[in-house]
C-alpha cells in the first residue's frame, strides 16, 4: 500500500526588488497597454505587488504636482484684459490636476480650450 503524504501549499515567495527595478516594471507596464492582471501574469509578477508599485508612482507624481507651483499669469497686451481691474473674476475653472484658469470677461470657448490644454 502506498502512503500519501500531505504537503501543504506554501504561498509563493517573491524576492524583494530594488526600487529601481520596481520603477522599471511600472514603466514597462504603463507602456504595455495591458491590464494590471494581464501584465502581471505575463511576466510572473504578483498582481498585488504591481498594483502597489503603480499606486506608489501615481501618488509620488501627485505630490510633485501639488508641491510645484505651476501658476503663470498671462497679460494680454492691447486687449480689454490688459487694463488692471478691481472687478472680481467672472469665471474660475479648476482642473483635477490643480490647474486654475480665472477670467474677468467673456472669451470664446476655443480660447478657454486652448488655455486649458496641458503644456
Amino acid at each position: 500500500m502506498s502512503e500519501e503524504v500531505f504537503v501543504p501549499m506554501l504561498p509563493q515567495i517573491y524576492p524583494r526588488l530594488k526600487r529601481e527595478e520596481e520603477v522599471q516594471w511600472v514603466e514597462r507596464f504603463l507602456t504595455s497597454g495591458l491590464s494590471l492582471r494581464s501584465f502581471a501574469a505575463e511576466h510572473g509578477l504578483a498582481y498585488w505587488r504591481l498594483h502597489r508599485w503603480v499606486g506608489r508612482k501615481r501618488r509620488a507624481e501627485q505630490r510633485q504636482l501639488e508641491s510645484s507651483s505651476s501658476f503663470t499669469e498671462l497679460k494680454l497686451a492691447g486687449s480689454p484684459f490688459a487694463a488692471e481691474s478691481a472687478e472680481p473674476w467672472s469665471v474660475e475653472l479648476r482642473r483635477a490636476d490643480g490647474l486654475v484658469l480665472r477670467l474677468r470677461q467673456e472669451v470664446s470657448s476655443a480660447l478657454v480650450e486652448q488655455l486649458l490644454k496641458p503644456c
